[in-house]
């Protein structure tokens, strides 16, 4: 009887699905990966969804406005404007155990510090997953507001295709009455 419960319950263990984050870098291992520290405010913020419907994330463009550089001074200058890339996980396939993005993505008009590094292409991108660091009264990027815009884009596809179906129904239902 012991033996089936102990399968039973390692069992039930393997059925629940896998989901890991990275671990958060600790602080020397951040000054040490940043190319730069810097202190700022977002101006704005450009939000997409990309992947697919079982593994999706938001991929985001913040551009913002340097206020302190606390390492790179010789790259990045106080009152650049800059484009940081970063992301986080929206949806993951059932047993992902793999990086979920940045923990702290500042929304408008928040204050943070960040530790961003150039990536192949060039761009400027928070360390993972800790690259950020909301201060003062700053608040994370309200990423609901992304799936309502979407719902609402879905419902005007939806509204324009049942128009076009019926439009196409009553124009060719008139060619059957003559």
């Amino acid at each position: 009887m012991k033996r089936l419960t102990i399968l039973l319950l390692l069992g039930a263990a393997l059925c629940i699905p896998a989901s890991a984050a990275l671990p958060p870098l600790q602080s020397e291992e951040l000054e040490i990966s940043a190319d730069a520290i810097i202190v700022g405010k977002v101006n704005s913020a450009e939000v997409e969804i990309a992947g697919s419907t079982r593994h999706s994330i938001y991929q985001v463009k913040l551009s913002v406005t340097v206020g302190a550089v606390e390492k790179g001074a010789e790259i990045i200058k106080p009152t650049q404007k800059l484009t940081i890339h970063c992301w986080r996980l929206r949806k993951a396939q059932n047993g992902w155990a793999g990086p979920t993005g940045q923990r702290n993505v500042p929304a408008e008009g928040s204050d943070f510090r960040a530790w961003i590094k150039k990536n192949e292409s060039g761009h400027w991108e928070a360390l993972e997953p800790n690259g950020f660091s909301l201060t003062g009264r700053s608040g994370d990027y309200p990423f609901h507001k992304v799936e309502k815009g979407r719902m609402k884009i879905f419902r005007y596809l939806i509204i324009a295709g049942a128009v076009l179906i019926t439009g196409i129904f009553l124009y060719a239902s008139r060619g059957r009455r003559s």
